[in-house]
Formats: structure tokens, sequence, C-alpha cells
């Protein structure tokens, strides 16, 4: 009987742990989530989603806010028939309620059946810095540094 309460006791506590580790609400977790949904929300040209992901506080190296990347995403999706975004290794840093996600990425865009990288270059992504705030539902972009805008031919 002892041996039988002990197996029940120490079953329980596993699956507990293994519960919480599961929907435990992890930081590297959700941010990575906010970058893969911002890159479907890109392929999907849907600007409702992917700036769902951007802070209202959105302010860049080039001096680009929220609703100068409204804009710009508004034309890039008329103007791109295909977009391809192409996330590579992952490396987040977390200080408090804010973090910063290294990313190799690569995109690829289709302009009149031609098909151009306006992110990386084939074989070598681009290493972008995507900081990121914790806000109090999600955590959301606030500035994205190491993309040339020009290259968008916007």
């Amino acid at each position: 009987m002892r041996v039988a309460t002990r197996y029940i006791v120490i079953t329980g506590f596993i699956s507990l742990v293994a519960l919480a580790w599961f929907f435990w609400d992890s930081s590297q977790r959700a941010i990575r989530t906010v970058l893969r949904e911002g890159a479907a929300a890109i392929e999907a040209k849907s600007i409702a989603s992917a700036m769902s992901h951007v802070s209202r506080r959105y302010l860049d190296e080039k001096g680009l806010n929220y609703l100068a990347v409204h804009k710009v995403l508004g034309v890039a999706f008329e103007r791109f028939q295909h977009i391809d975004v192409r996330l590579g290794d992952v490396t987040v840093e977390i200080t408090g309620d804010r973090a910063a996600a290294q990313v190799a990425l690569q995109v690829l865009v289709q302009v009149q059946n031609d098909t151009h990288y306006v992110i990386g270059q084939p074989g070598v992504p681009a290493l972008v810095t995507i900081n990121l705030s914790k806000e109090p539902l999600a955590w959301r972009v606030i500035s994205v540094n190491g993309i040339h805008i020009s290259r968008f031919g916007l």
C-alpha cells in the first residue's frame, strides 16, 4: 500500500511540473510567437495582423514611427505580388519589460514575375535586431534595426 501511494504522489508531482512547464507564460516563447505571427501576417499581406504586434510607441533608428510603418507596409503589400519571410536563428535577451531579439532574416518578394531579396542575400541572411516592450496584454515591437528601407524601392 505504501509503495502505491508513493508512486501516485511521485507521478502526480511529475505531471504537475510537466503541466506547469507547458502552460507557463514564458516570455521567450511569447516573443518567438510574436515574431512567427508577424512574419505570417506579412506573408498574408494583412496590415491589421502585422500591426497588432507593433507598439504605438514604435520608433526606429531611421526615424520611422508607427504610422510610417503602417504606410510602408501598405505600399509594399500593393507593390509586391508575393512576400516570403524567412526567419532564421533567433536569439532573445530579456531585461525586465524590454527584450532584444537578434534574428537572421531574409525577405524575398515577387515583382512582375521576378524574385528579389529585399532583406538579406541568397544564402546570407541579414542580422536584424528587433526590440520589444512588454505591454499590458502582450510583447510588442518598439523598433527594428538593421533593415535598409531604400532596398524596398518604395
